[in-house]
């Protein structure tokens, strides 16, 4: 963490000195989107105005300057532009665009990739309570991206983020006491973390919760409740959960057998290029479960199964091929 610190000190030291390439007279309105070249909606007032604050130094005008550069608003979207903006408005303490300017960094946008600044402003933003910015930098320490490896910081920043509200970090949090991943094993605490994301609509621990009821982690097996939180996270595109909930309606495991059903959910993880969903959808049309028989459409989805390994698309393409 010190080493964070004192390149972040840096890094902002450098950025001070920077400033002088955006020129506090520079004249935005020359980047004036035609869009808005008939005044309308008084707009044209609107952004002389908010550049006439930047140049008095208000932060909120800066990054106003910033975001429309990025975005293409009122005015053209210019990366190069943005970043400078982005800069400045970072340099000046401002959260959200130390964040953006983070993931401009880290990409590329307007300025030289750069992973260590980018890991250094999203720090920059965390300690400033962004929670995004935290779960951001979670992810950056267990991966070691920017930083180096440390699984430690990696589940400080996570539960940080956590408590702060943050939905995606409460389930990796979550996930995290599932697993035993850096933190103790503990399925209450999983249940109760997954549960915080799930009330926030996040379609990962829509799953997670099914995977506990499923198994019976911290309470008695349910497959009624498990396929229920199957269905809300396969609702939502979840791939895995469209692949088990497609397996509960083909075995009748919290739900009434109904191999039409299983077909539609195997279907929508298959196309999304699930290799189990792909194989099982196969084996529906081979036999005309809850589909018509259709040999063609089996060897069809099984081929794309065992293009990815899968050993139970390969043994039944080999029967049928008569092998």
């Amino acid at each position: 963490m010190a080493n964070v610190l004192r390149g972040l000190v840096t890094g902002v030291r450098q950025g001070i000195a920077a400033l002088g390439r955006i020129r506090p007279d520079e004249d935005v309105m020359q980047d004036f989107s035609p869009e808005y070249q008939k005044d309308f909606g008084g707009m044209r007032g609107y952004a002389l105005e908010i550049q006439s604050k930047a140049r008095a130094g208000d932060l909120e005008s800066i990054f106003e300057i910033a975001s429309e550069y990025l975005t293409g608003g009122w005015l053209k979207a210019n990366p190069i532009k943005a970043a400078k903006w982005m800069q400045k408005a970072a340099e000046l303490g401002h959260a959200v665009a130390q964040m953006l300017f983070a993931s401009m960094c880290a990409t590329g946008t307007g300025v030289q990739k750069d992973e260590i600044a980018a890991a250094r402003w999203l720090h920059a933003a965390a300690e400033q309570g962004s929670s995004n910015a935290g779960f951001a930098l979670a992810e950056l320490y267990e991966a070691g991206i920017g930083v180096n490896r440390d699984p430690k910081q990696a589940v400080y920043w996570t539960v940080k983020a956590a408590l702060a509200g943050n939905a995606e970090a409460q389930n990796a949090l979550g996930i995290r006491h599932m697993n035993g991943q850096g933190i103790d094993k503990d399925y209450h605490a999983a249940k109760r973390w997954l549960e915080k994301s799930a009330e926030q609509g996040n379609a990962e621990a829509h799953f997670g919760l099914g995977v506990i009821h499923d198994r019976g982690y911290d309470v008695p097996p349910d497959q009624v409740e498990a396929a229920n939180w199957y269905r809300k996270a396969a609702d939502q595109g979840h791939i895995k959960a469209q692949l088990n909930l497609g397996f509960s309606y083909a075995r009748g495991e919290g739900v009434q057998q109904d191999y039409a059903q299983a077909a539609v959910w195997f279907r929508k993880a298959a196309e999304q290029g699930q290799s189990n969903a792909q194989a099982n959808l196969g084996v529906l049309y081979r036999n005309g479960w809850g589909v018509p028989q259709d040999d063609k459409e089996a060897i069809t989805w099984l081929r794309k199964a065992a293009e990815q390994g899968n050993a139970d698309a390969k043994a039944h393409l080999k029967s049928l091929s008569g092998g």
